[in-house]
């Protein structure tokens, strides 16, 4: 879901001249995702999914997911981008650790692609129980952190000569809305699946409602239709207190305004 969308803005911002400096937060950030990503491997080596329920993990889930620190209120700059890019990437592997916990353990790697397919979502439910408490923290900021990306990346893009955007910026500019199609689906479908933690399904519909403008204004108008259907199957099959969230989606897909990475 989320990878599509990195490794698209990774080949729009490919070949770039902007220098990126790392700043101390980002230096923090890196410093506790290793630190979570080493805990996580650990646990799942012993096959003990309490020692990821320790103070420690939570101070780390709660740095990970700290919106004021690490996610600016006003609009990032195209020189962000590099920087902001790698923040979202580490916020993702954080997210699908735990969504994948014990992976090798529930998953055949020589099944064929419907059977696979059929296991991880399994899993991904049973983890979403076990792993819902943090999981309804790093969600949230990873779509945030997404959002965050497009307008700088929707500048830089739209900059570019014709003899600049390459056929490996437009097929990076494909990937990412392909990521962005699946992070709309991936949500909507899963607020609606009364298998998924609630607390952790009202998180990701909030974010996802907050983050929709800046996410849809990169995607064509058929996308934004498609979206849209998934959306009202999704406002009949979940719970009404969503319905707030899911109307501020449905009205922002609605819109057929189409410009910047829309219009390319």
């Amino acid at each position: 879901m989320i990878r599509a969308l990195l490794s698209g803005a990774l080949l729009l911002f490919s070949l770039s001249a902007v220098g990126v400096e790392s700043g101390d937060d980002l230096t923090a950030y890196r410093e506790a995702s290793s630190k979570f990503a080493a805990l996580v491997a650990g646990a799942e080596l012993g096959k003990k999914q309490q020692q990821l329920q320790t103070k420690e993990v939570s101070l780390l889930i709660s740095l990970l997911s700290d919106e004021k620190r690490f996610l600016r209120s006003q609009p990032y700059a195209v020189k962000d981008l590099g920087n902001l890019l790698e923040l979202c990437g580490m916020a993702n592997k954080a997210v699908m650790s735990l969504a994948l916990f014990d992976l090798k353990a529930h998953v055949d790697p020589k099944g064929d692609p419907k059977t696979v397919a059929g296991q991880v979502v399994v899993l991904m439910q049973k983890n979403s129980e076990t792993f819902g408490p943090q999981l309804r923290h790093l969600h949230p900021f990873l779509i945030k952190c997404m959002a965050k990306e497009v307008p700088p990346m929707t500048e830089f893009t739209v900059s570019l000569t014709p003899e600049q955007f390459t056929e490996v910026r437009r097929k990076g500019l494909e990937q990412a809305r392909t990521g962005l199609v699946e992070l709309f689906v991936g949500v909507l479908q899963s607020v609606g699946n009364p298998n998924y933690d609630e607390r952790y399904r009202a998180a990701l519909v909030q974010a996802l409602a907050e983050s929709a403008p800046s996410l849809a204004s990169a995607l064509p108008i058929s996308a934004r239709r498609q979206i849209r259907s998934i959306a009202d199957a999704a406002g009949k099959s979940s719970p009404p207190i969503f319905g707030t969230y899911l109307e501020t989606i449905r009205r922002t897909l609605d819109d057929t305004t189409c410009k910047g990475l829309c219009a390319l």
